[in-house]
């Protein structure tokens, strides 16, 4: 005698989740799928709209499926425009700098700046002189830059002094007699606090003793000789900050002749050389891609999606 509930309002009517109860008389009812799915009610499938119609999106798009529904996205380049349904390209700003198409002077003399929009500014480097497109050398060699028994030698972008045949010094001084550079000073000055054991002097345990070249200046490279610790120094010994390494690996320092090394992220000086198979990651704009690299170039033609989540 109990009147019985219609089962769309008690719950126990069996549709699929993707699907809408609709109560008749008593307890009647029909199932009925969702906009967006197909099915007889009790089993609903998502219609897949990019598959169906291909050009739904229109061109330059991509349709990307959803449940129940489908969204379009712009390719790379390509933004919606004014209408919010069209893709239109983008006109993207070039960096001539990166691109390698600006007209600047080669990079040993000149320094590329980009400035924005396709916009960049060219400017000499130290050393070198003009407008930036044309640097010529700097001759440096001006009087009493060297020591008056020494030869001043203009190389690009600076100079050095070497002493004449009899002379003995750094250029900048020179002795008839040979004098100690401040390397072999430094170096000296340790040693002479020697302790002496049953094999001759030997420096006190623990100290650390430069290492000076054949002309007496600091070799770029300086070690501990009990930590193992190596680190790099400037002409007058100065440790460069940032260049100390742990034991067994050796820091990559410039002779002090030579030109600077480029700037750029260094790797874990303990993982020399990168193993084969060894991949860049980096995510943007709902994508996560990678970059194989070989030592420590990117392969970039070969950098792939791995994970596109719109």
């Amino acid at each position: 005698g109990q009147p019985q509930e219609n089962p769309c309002f008690t719950g126990r009517h069996g549709c699929d989740t993707n699907a809408v109860c609709r109560p008749g008389d008593g307890a009647q009812f029909t199932c009925q799928c969702a906009a967006g799915f197909n099915g007889d009610g009790r089993t609903c499938y998502d219609i897949d709209e990019c598959r169906e119609n291909p050009q739904i999106c229109g061109s330059h798009a991509i349709c990307n499926n959803q449940p129940g529904t489908f969204r379009c996205e712009c390719e790379e380049g390509y933004q919606f425009g004014s209408d919010g349904q069209t893709c239109v390209e983008v006109d993207r700003p070039v960096d001539a700098c990166e691109e390698g198409t600006h007209t600047c002077d080669i990079p040993e003399r000149a320094q590329c700046s980009y400035t924005g929009g396709s916009s960049y500014i060219c400017s000499c480097l130290p050393g070198y002189i003009g407008d930036g497109r044309i640097c010529q050398d700097i001759d440096e060699c001006q009087p009493g830059r060297c020591h008056q028994d020494a030869v001043c030698y203009n190389t690009q972008g600076s100079f050095t002094c070497q002493c004449r045949p009899g002379y003995y010094g750094d250029g900048t001084y020179c002795s008839p007699e040979r004098t100690k550079t401040q390397c072999e000073s430094h170096r000296d000055s340790l040693l002479g606090a020697t302790e002496f054991g049953p094999r001759g002097p030997r420096p006190p345990v623990g100290q650390y003793i430069p290492t000076c070249d054949e002309n007496g200046a600091y070799e770029p490279m300086q070690c501990h000789g009990s930590t193992g610790h190596c680190w790099c120094v400037d002409r007058s010994g100065r440790e460069i900050p940032g260049t100390r390494s742990g034991p067994g690996s050796r820091p990559m320092c410039i002779d002090h002749g030579g030109v600077p090394p480029p700037v750029g992220p260094t790797p874990r000086p303990d993982v020399h050389p990168l193993p084969s198979g060894t991949h860049l990651l980096f995510a943007q704009s709902g994508r996560i891609e990678h970059v194989p690299l070989e030592g420590y170039d990117m392969k970039k033609n070969d950098a792939k999606a791995l994970l596109h989540l719109p």
